[in-house]
């Protein structure tokens, strides 16, 4: 099988799983919420710990964050298949 069509299909799957419909879903949750978008452009403007803590206690963000994580881990067991795939090359 060609790579090229590997590499398509794996972003088709990516582009149609679940996790990134949450991860869409988490981040307009975010846009739509004006005053967590408020307080995180306050953040950026002054850097206050006080505002970075109401940001990670808000629960559109906690959610958010969680969802990048399982991205991030996802991204990890990716590289790892793909370092394996190349030790066999």
């Amino acid at each position: 099988m060609k790579w090229e069509v590997l590499y398509q299909e794996l972003l088709f799957d990516i582009n149609n799983s679940s996790l990134k419909y949450e991860v869409d879903k988490a981040l307009n949750d975010i846009y739509k919420d004006e005053e967590l978008v408020k307080l995180i452009e306050l953040y950026h403007k002054n850097n206050l710990d006080s505002d970075r803590l109401s940001i990670y206690n808000n629960e559109k963000f906690r959610k958010y964050k969680h969802l990048e994580n399982e991205v991030n881990m996802l991204i990890l067991e990716l590289n790892k298949i793909f370092l394996n795939l190349r030790s066999l090359l």
